[in-house]
């Protein structure tokens, strides 16, 4: 069972997407930009699905997710986070199923409110803040 409560996540998504609705309707063709997703969600959702196996201890394919850092220089054949480039980020094609194994290893798939958060933070550059 995921520990990771994502229902502020969900409500947020939500709220985000109603508002783009609106504009959208309002001026066909111009939807607004996308808001970064502060790193503070990310780092929540590493810590409680991620960090047992992929932490300063230990790393997998050089993979520490336990501070921002880490992250950003992890991966042993390049980065695994591309900001801006969800589809080249491999940190997310391996937690949404398109390169296997999928993430978390042996552990409940993440829910696609948390895979559409991590998508939507690499899509808006991947920021520490």
């Amino acid at each position: 069972m995921n520990k990771f409560n994502i229902a502020p996540i969900g409500a947020t998504l939500i709220v985000g997407l109603v508002a783009a609705s609106a504009v959208a309707q309002k001026h066909p063709g111009k939807l607004p930009p996308l808001k970064p997703v502060p790193y503070r969600l990310i780092a929540s959702m590493m810590k409680f699905e991620c960090e047992s196996c992929h932490n300063a201890k230990k790393h997998p394919e050089n993979v520490d997710l336990s501070s921002y850092s880490a992250l950003m220089a992890s991966g042993e054949k390049g980065p695994i986070v591309i900001p801006g480039h969800p589809e080249k980020s491999k940190l997310l094609l391996y937690v949404d199923g398109t390169k296997k194994p999928r993430m978390p290893f042996k552990s409940k798939p993440l829910g696609s409110a948390e895979i559409d958060l991590l998508r939507r933070w690499i899509i808006t550059g991947a920021k520490g803040k």
